[in-house]
């Protein structure tokens, strides 16, 4: 029984690191059960083998170090905070910083939508 146990957290370990984010949606093609996969995630989260970045919805510590080294950090934030929030657009003070036009750092990324306007706390990714 234990062992079974381990070999199917290290199968939810090797797909989720290929994912640049997840839900437990997308892991129900694992044939896993769905109480299983929420206490596997869960206990990622507190040995930090995934980050949580809102409810539900989560990224992998090994893919967001891949994505810290090769330099695109800046454009995955972007593009989760994007994804976490559909259908939305980054605000004006960050675009307007990130084309060096303000020399104000940001520590939010808000997304504007026509739906209620939501706030991404930057901090969330700096694990």
């Amino acid at each position: 029984m234990r062992n079974s146990e381990i070999a199917l957290t290290a199968m939810i370990l090797s797909h989720v690191e290929k994912l640049p984010y997840f839900s437990v949606d997308n892991l129900k093609i694992l044939d896993v059960p769905l109480y299983h996969l929420r206490i596997a995630l869960s206990r990622f989260e507190k040995k930090g083998r995934v980050v949580r970045l809102k409810k539900g919805f989560y990224t992998s510590a090994t893919y967001l170090e891949k994505v810290k080294n090769s330099g695109m950090f800046t454009s995955f934030v972007e593009f989760v905070s994007n994804k976490m929030y559909a259908p939305s657009y980054l605000s004006l003070d960050y675009v307007l910083y990130e084309s060096n036009a303000l020399t104000e750092v940001p520590t939010n990324y808000t997304l504007v939508t026509r739906n209620k306007t939501y706030k991404v706390m930057g901090s969330n990714l700096n694990t």
